[in-house]
């Protein structure tokens, strides 16, 4: 009797370059950082992309484990944090994403929170570290203070929400139709301005229509009962991006009257609504569960707007139940938990070499739905 081939597992060991040419080497300078940012697209293929789009990993790609050691989290984390870690990178993503209130790359930002405690134990209040390309300006940080103050004056559920979504939406009154606009195709503002424009609007329209003829790579699966719901409900917005930009022009959103607020919270809830069933799943679940190729439609540059005006709706929601957490058992005898802004200075460039523009790479193409 012939036995069977065992087959051997081995593990693999990692294969990267010596350290003396290793781009994981610390960052002495501008050009080391930037040459070692393009090495690693260079070897990778593939350019930075959005950090929480979260896409699974191809069926036939290796698992990390199969690689290296991934330490797990230190169970003494919670005796030094009051703020469960899943908390504090919430709030750290949503105020960056709030503060980045302006048009065009400088307007990105980045956060971090910083959790103080009383002589208790209690948390007495939070810092937020906020950086900026522009900096971060005292119009920005009272902005910023006076949404976290809402939440402390509660009076219901309904009307602290509403409260709180409408000073969000204030401050970010100028990227959301800058939003809407990208979302149907329209340029940039700043590129608008005086010019008679020509590009089609139908941008939504088309991406949306092709999701009904779509399925999933390497697979025969077509549009589930659920997907042509979102198809639906992804036209219907369409016409509703459209009719607000034939109302609003840009000078009426910068003078933010009650009236432009309410139209551009709307919009925002039915975007929500749109890409999240109104938060019953995320947008990358909700793709896969109408039978469509996430990893093509999370790169959409129409449809993925339609996904980031809802976020600020999202946002509101978010910082509310946060808020409500931290509140929900704190003595009545201790005041608010009050939040601090402190604006990091940004690096001035020095040099603009080396850089990944105009190189040959191997990299994926992106396919523009």
């Amino acid at each position: 009797m012939q036995a069977e081939a065992m087959t051997v597992i081995v593990r693999q060991e990692v294969s990267t370059a010596p350290s003396e040419h290793s781009i994981w080497t610390s960052v002495r300078d501008e050009t080391t950082f930037r040459q070692a940012a393009v090495d690693l697209a260079l070897t990778t293929g593939e350019c930075p992309w959005d950090a929480d789009i979260g896409l699974p990993p191809l069926p036939e790609a290796p698992h990390i484990n199969d690689y290296i050691h991934v330490p797990q989290p230190q169970p003494e984390r919670q005796e030094n944090y009051i703020l469960s870690e899943e908390i504090e990178h919430r709030l750290a993503n949503d105020f960056a994403l709030i503060a980045a209130s302006r048009e065009a790359v400088f307007s990105v930002t980045a956060a971090c929170i910083e959790e103080r405690a009383d002589a208790s134990g209690h948390l007495a209040g939070l810092k937020l570290w906020l950086a900026a390309n522009e900096g971060v300006s005292e119009e920005l940080k009272d902005s910023l203070t006076d949404i976290w103050a809402c939440l402390s004056d509660y009076t219901s559920e309904a009307d602290t929400l509403d409260k709180l979504f409408t000073k969000i939406v204030r401050l970010n009154r100028l990227r959301i139709y800058q939003r809407i606009r990208k979302a149907v195709g329209h340029p940039p503002i700043f590129r608008e301005k005086g010019r008679t424009r020509t590009n089609p609007d139908d941008k939504l329209f088309r991406a949306f229509s092709r999701m009904l003829k779509s399925h999933t790579k390497g697979s025969s699966q077509r549009l589930t009962k659920r997907g042509h719901e979102f198809v639906r409900r992804g036209l219907a917005l369409n016409v509703k991006l459209l009719d607000l930009l034939e109302r609003l022009s840009v000078e009426e959103i910068e003078h933010s009257s009650d009236n432009v607020l309410r139209q551009l919270e709307d919009i925002s809830r039915e975007c929500f609504n749109v890409t999240t069933e109104g938060g019953k799943l995320s947008f990358k679940h909700l793709l896969v569960e109408s039978g469509l190729d996430a990893r093509i439609w999370l790169k959409s540059k129409y449809v993925g707007e339609v996904d980031k005006i809802g976020v600020y709706w999202r946002i509101a929601r978010s910082l509310f139940r946060i808020h409500g957490h931290i509140s929900r058992g704190r003595p009545q005898t201790l005041p608010s938990v009050t939040l601090e802004i402190e604006g990091v200075r940004p690096y001035v460039s020095v040099t603009k070499e080396p850089s990944i523009q105009g190189l040959q790479w191997s990299g994926c193409e992106r396919t523009i739905v």
